[in-house]
């Protein structure tokens, strides 16, 4: 971890609940800035135990949606569920 110390371009995310602790340490081992990445679990359609998950970098204000291998018929049932 030497090598990450002092770096400009260092950034330690942190995922609340458990991660926040040990990203502060790690933050300040490498004298790095740490900001939060929250996440909460998205639920699909007919499948209970398959999540998708929507992540929003406090700082900039964006949320993202990760949709990996999703066809396109699948996400457009998804979007027609969730908004009933």
């Amino acid at each position: 971890m030497e090598n990450y110390r002092d770096r400009q371009d260092l950034l330690v995310l942190a995922l609340p609940r458990g991660g926040v602790p040990v990203a502060y340490e790690l933050a300040e081992a490498l004298r790095a800035p740490m900001d939060l990445m929250l996440v909460r679990k998205l639920g699909t359609p007919g499948q209970r135990e398959l999540a998708m998950e929507q992540k929003e970098l406090e700082r900039r204000e964006q949320a993202t949606v990760v949709v990996a291998r999703l066809s396109r018929e699948w996400f457009t049932r998804y979007l027609r569920e969730s908004h009933r």
